[in-house]
């Protein structure tokens, strides 16, 4: 529960789509299948409103059954998602409860068949579709964990009977002669499986080390990283290209743009690469990452197919407005993407002379082998971080309240009282987009945000927690109100702390949450030794001055077992001297809008491990990374990062978890 939490049916709503993981499913998995839809229906399309009550009930059996199955791997997955620290929507809820959803679902996705009558073959594959996560989660026959067997279910059950299904639905009704049907059917099926059968591999592939330490066996976990990698990249997304070209062909005669649009994506594509120095790569390690084609799958595709079918058969328009309404955010955020890169294409092409200057040099040096001791990791990140914001309050901010860029030399930040009156300034303009939660590296709903958080910091009933720095306290309401746990909460800003009391008073949570104005630096003259269970520093380690004195003043409050949790942005490695350089430039502008110091992630494990914390994990974020609401805090606020300057990818968004060890 947040500050920005709606009550009513639509909050019903959010609840109910949070718990079946909706997610996961809707912008990836649906559209693809109205694609196939669409395409059938320019076969011999049936009267539109027949076919739009056909194409809705086809949806909502589709809905029905992509949640069933969520629920079903969730309720036979909890043991093995809590010792891997992720979340699990059916945890709380009893077997009962559980039972009685999945029956619900199970008649709910029937009920449009039996109105709408779909046909006996749709059906039967709707019947099996509901048949497969069994086999998939529930033991003893689990076929998650029986290696291929159990992406080949997965591919099967969540991309290929569902394409099935949808096009012998769309057949009932439109009755379409067999030897134009049947052709386009296999292509699709096969299309759509070997989509699929990436899909579960990458997804294995970014989540084998939870797998591993949860003790669940599939197919990555067995495997060599890079070697599953090389079978995706030089097997499975070519057989899939092969299927998608004879897809393409096939609809061709009847859909002559859908050929046109893939071409100008494969050059859009190739253009988006270059744009932001990056490699083609159909099978990428970190979680999260823009797998290809994904926005021409989920996108680009299925709003041809709709667009033609619209001007062969005007009566079919409301099936065209009905896609980017049902998917609005997924249009907007390709549109988005569209727009970013030809914006950076014109200015390259236009300001190819302007240099900006940023009046620094950074070194660029990576650290040396020997430099081992904590003094000289600190030494390193000190010339790595480069400038940052001088003693003036304003920083880098025109008189309007814009950001203006580097322009205050290589003056560090040397007191606390300069990031106070930062967020004393600006708190209120964060909150204009970011709400009570100030975190650029997001989920694309906040809530799914915070209960990432609590799965992955481990905090439990009972636990004494610090948040530090707290920001007006959104993530802290939000843990108490679903643990019973006392939170003190630091924050620098007198500004922030009167108005996380007004969000505190606001959700009568006064008994659960206390808040200071205090620097977190001085941990140990702020509580007693020996006090809290967890320690969160949420995208706020990055305004550490003196990580060390930080980090030593945690492990002081810190209980033995006690757990610290960091989840921040950290300095990323360049490829080379050239490449570093860049990197240091734009982590100096950053550095000095927004008063940070951009850690480096080696230094900090490496003071960690020198004070005596044991390692838990150190990671990329495992969540799909929503950027939206930082880009348009950017801007808001005329902020730009590269200034006409060649991209770079310049932070890696972490977690790291240590731990203090137990007295002997």
């Amino acid at each position: 529960m947040t500050s920005s939490s709606v009550t009513g049916p639509f909050s019903f709503f959010l609840a109910a789509f949070r718990t079946v993981r909706g997610s996961n499913w809707w912008y990836a998995k649906i559209p693809p299948l109205l694609a196939i839809a669409y395409a059938v229906l320019l076969l011999q399309p049936p009267p539109p409103g027949i076919a739009l009550a056909t194409l809705l009930g086809v949806l909502f059996s589709l809905c029905c059954l992509a949640s069933y199955g969520h629920i079903v791997n969730d309720a036979f997955d909890i043991e093995e998602d809590r010792r891997a620290g992720k979340p699990n929507t059916m945890v709380g809820k009893t077997v009962h409860q559980r039972v009685s959803l999945c029956l619900l679902l199970v008649a709910m996705g029937f009920i449009p068949w039996l109105v709408l009558e779909f046909g006996s073959a749709a059906a039967v594959v709707l019947a099996a579709n509901y048949l497969l996560p069994m086999a998939y989660s529930i033991p003893p026959l689990r076929l998650k964990e029986r290696g291929i067997f159990g992406v080949v279910a997965d591919a099967a059950g969540v991309h290929a009977m569902p394409t099935l299904f949808v096009a012998l639905a769309i057949l009932h009704v439109a009755s379409i002669p067999g030897e134009g049907f049947f052709p386009l059917l296999l292509a699709a099926v096969a299309w759509s499986f070997l989509a699929g059968l990436r899909g579960i591999m990458i997804h294995q592939l970014w989540d084998r080390q939870n797998d591993i330490q949860a003790g669940t066996t599939t197919l990555a976990s067995g495997q060599a990283p890079h070697r599953f990698r090389r079978l995706i990249r030089g097997i499975v997304f070519p057989a899939e290209m092969l299927t998608f070209v004879w897809l393409i062909w096939l609809v061709f005669p009847f859909a002559q743009a859908t050929l046109w649009v893939v071409l100008a994506y494969i050059v859009f594509d190739a253009f988006r690469l270059r744009t932001w120095r990056m490699p083609f790569d159909p099978a990428p390690a970190a979680s999260g990452s823009y797998t290809p084609p994904a926005d021409l799958y989920e996108v680009w595709f299925p709003m041809t197919l709709a667009a033609t079918l619209s001007v062969r058969h005007p009566l079919f328009l409301p099936l065209f407005a009905l896609f980017p309404m049902l998917f609005y955010r997924r249009l907007k955020m390709a549109a988005r993407e569209v727009a970013s890169v030809v914006v950076v294409q014109w200015r390259k092409h236009f300001q190819k002379h302007v240099r900006v200057k940023d009046g620094t040099e950074t070194s660029g040096q990576p650290l040396h082998r020997s430099e081992s001791t904590t003094a000289s990791r600190l030494r390193h990140a000190e010339s790595a971080m480069g400038a940052n914001p001088d003693n003036g309050r304003s920083g880098p901010l025109k008189s309007d309240g814009v950001f203006t860029g580097a322009t205050h030399g290589n003056q560090k930040i040397t007191s606390p009282e300069q990031i106070s009156e930062y967020y004393d300034e600006w708190t209120s303009r964060y909150m204009d987009v970011f709400g009570d939660t100030f975190q650029a590296c997001r989920t694309s709903r906040v809530e799914d945000l915070h209960e990432y958080f609590l799965s992955r910091a481990g905090l439990r009933d009972g636990q004494r927690v610090l948040d530090a720095g707290c920001g007006v306290c959104g993530p802290s309401i939000y843990f108490a109100s679903k643990r019973k746990i006392q939170i003190e909460a630091v924050t620098i800003s007198s500004f922030q702390k009167e108005k996380a009391l007004e969000h505190i008073e606001k959700f009568e949570l006064r008994d659960r949450i206390h808040v200071r104005q205090g620097d977190y630096h001085h941990l140990p003259d702020l509580f007693p030794s020996n006090y809290f269970d967890t320690i969160l520093f949420l995208e706020s380690f990055s305004h550490a001055i003196n990580p060390e004195h930080v980090l030593r003043g945690a492990y002081k409050v810190l209980k033995p077992g006690g757990v610290l949790y960091i989840k921040d942005l950290f300095r990323k490695r360049g490829a080379n001297e050239e490449e570093q350089g860049r990197i240091d430039r734009v982590i100096m502008k950053v550095n000095q809008a927004f008063r940070t110091i951009t850690p480096d992630c080696d230094c900090a494990v490496g003071i960690m491990k020198d004070l005596g914390y044991e390692e838990v994990f150190v990671t990329p974020v495992k969540f799909i990374q929503d950027l939206e609401v930082w880009n348009k805090f950017d801007e808001t606020h005329d902020f730009d990062l590269y200034e006409g300057a060649t991209p770079v990818q310049w932070v890696d968004w972490l977690e790291l978890k240590f731990r203090k060890p137990c007295s002997p």
